[in-house]
């Protein structure tokens, strides 16, 4: 499965390139963030070149256009911020593009966001009973954010390598513990 992302950053004459990325990359599902070219074109040119895509529906999320050449793929949560997509019953592909913090800081936001999203996506995991998930896009949160750091949210850690226990137990609240893997 090859995945191409873009932020197009509204760009109106950006659909020949993305075909072309499409062709020289073999790609198979397509994500643009800020795109605001004539879609028309772009899909007069996928068919010219024989490049089946079909759009995704992401009702709810303008921030983001997925295409795909799967013919199994549906839709699952969307929100304004990112759009959660299911491969084949088997893979959760969400597709992200959150606040920046252009006009100040938003990293507050952002971690609560992706605290949604990450309680969407371990619903998913469950209902599908895979944990083949795959989060792209653009975060506009640095490595070391809320939303990068916190245990609710990405859980990242700080350091290259980890010689810790398989499990870590974060609480949730003064009465309840739930193991993290």
């Amino acid at each position: 499965m090859r995945i191409l992302f873009w932020n197009t950053y509204q760009n109106p004459k950006i659909n020949i390139y993305v075909v072309n990325l499409i062709q020289e990359y073999h790609i198979d599902i397509l994500i643009m963030a800020e795109y605001d070219a004539d879609e028309g074109e772009l899909i007069k040119l996928l068919e010219e070149y024989n490049e089946n895509f079909i759009k995704c529906s992401a009702i709810g999320c303008n921030r983001i256009h997925i295409w795909s050449n799967y013919s199994d793929i549906k839709a699952g949560e969307q929100d304004t911020y990112y759009s959660i997509q299911i491969i084949k019953e088997q893979f959760i592909l969400c597709c992200v593009h959150l606040m920046s913090d252009l006009y100040g800081d938003r990293s507050d936001e952002r971690a609560d966001k992706i605290q949604q999203m990450m309680h969407a996506i371990n619903i998913y995991e469950d209902k599908i009973g895979s944990k083949q998930t795959m989060i792209i896009g653009d975060f506009n949160e640095t490595p070391y954010g809320k939303g990068c750091l916190s245990a609710n949210a990405f859980h990242g850690l700080p350091v290259l390598n980890v010689k810790d226990k398989a499990t870590r137990l974060w609480e949730i609240s003064p009465i309840r513990q739930v193991p993290i893997i």
